[in-house]
């Protein structure tokens, strides 16, 4: 089959966006690939936003405009989601964009030649109009995906593997699995990605860059999220649900030990950063980590050296292993003192940008 006859749905969800959503739907219509279906879901947007797509449904016969009540980015995907004829489905956040014109053209055709389940490129940042280049996801083809290398590197580390953004689903894919977003405020898309890879699909990649990730200080992303902590304990319970009820706990727990695990830095980094030199602010976050069950079980199975099979990432068996210890034996302010000095020296920052401007 020509892969110009392949259609793609682009799901774009939209909620207080109406700067940035102009830019985002003239880069999905200036795409060189023209075979799309584009889903505009106004989530309840109270500025402009619905009048835009309004707007450009009038000039393009390609664009679907759908107005519903706010139910949060989780529930606007999955509205697209349940609406969406294409074979395969791409999502782009409405304060995105894609600069590279033949990015759909380019994954499509790794798409036709592999018949992947989720075919994913890389992409850049964008920061104020300065193009920040983020590291290559580093897969190529051929490479194994069941192995914890490949869970630490492209969900945690690199995390390539955890966006929606940046990739296509094969839509039979998601619906032969019933996979779909559940509605957290945030992180979703690493739970719906982690769901989506239990279900074994077949995975491809391209090096070309096909997405531009907006660092807006308005999204959720970078604002002060209330019950961080217990946000990540909630996402680490579903994955380890689906472990059970697929009856795979033992090959791919080593998922929720390291959510778990690089939860206690992000939550612990929020609270430093807001409650500057308040020890207990972040004391209180690493007691309801340390309390729960879950990471009680991940915390013994760490310091008996599982879950750290990995080859390589020295760095990364000496950084869960220690956090596991500290834990275990309620060495908070160490801890604190250790995330102080990873956040003073950017590192988390580091692991997807190179540091260079594009």
């Amino acid at each position: 089959m020509n892969p110009e006859q392949i259609l793609i749905s682009v799901i774009v969800p939209i909620y207080k966006v109406e700067e940035y959503l102009p830019q985002c739907i003239e880069s999905l219509l200036n795409q060189k690939y023209d075979n799309l279906e584009i889903l505009l879901i106004d989530d309840g947007s109270p500025d402009r936003c619905g009048e835009i797509c309004d707007v450009y449904a009038k000039k393009d016969s390609r664009i679907q405009v759908y107005h519903k009540r706010n139910g949060g980015i989780g529930d606007a995907l999955n509205y697209g989601i349940n609406r969406a004829k294409g074979k395969y489905i791409s999502f782009v956040d409405g304060d995105d964009y894609i600069v590279n014109q033949d990015a759909f053209r380019l994954l499509i055709r790794e798409a036709m030649q592999s018949d992947a389940d989720i075919i994913l490129g890389n992409y850049v940042k964008d920061i104020d109009g300065r193009m920040l280049l983020t590291k290559d996801h580093g897969f190529y083809k051929g490479i194994s995906a069941n192995n914890s290398n490949f869970r630490l590197t492209g969900f945690f580390i690199n995390g390539h593997l955890a966006y929606y953004w940046g990739k296509l689903y094969k839509r039979i894919f998601l619906l032969q699995h019933n996979l779909l977003l559940k509605h957290y405020i945030y992180a979703s898309d690493k739970l719906f990605n982690m769901e989506c890879y239990l279900h074994l699909p077949k995975y491809s990649y391209i090096s070309e860059v096909v997405y531009v990730y907006r660092v807006n200080p308005a999204s959720i992303s970078h604002k002060y999220k209330e019950e961080y902590s217990q946000l990540w304990l909630d996402i680490s319970e579903e994955i380890y649900a689906d472990l059970m009820k697929l009856n795979v706990a033992n090959d791919y727990m080593d998922l929720v030990a390291f959510n778990l695990l690089f939860a206690v830095f992000f939550s612990c980094k929020q609270e430093q950063q807001v409650h500057t030199h308040k020890l207990s602010a972040v004391i209180k976050e690493l007691k309801k980590f340390r309390e729960h069950p879950l990471m009680q079980m991940v915390i013994k199975d760490i310091l008996r050296g599982k879950y750290l099979e990995f080859h390589g990432l020295l760095f990364w068996k000496l950084m869960l292993w220690s956090v596991s210890f500290c834990l275990q034996f309620i060495l908070f302010g160490l801890i604190s003192f250790a995330i102080k000095i990873l956040v003073f020296f950017e590192v988390d920052e580091r692991l997807s940008s190179t540091g260079k401007v594009g």
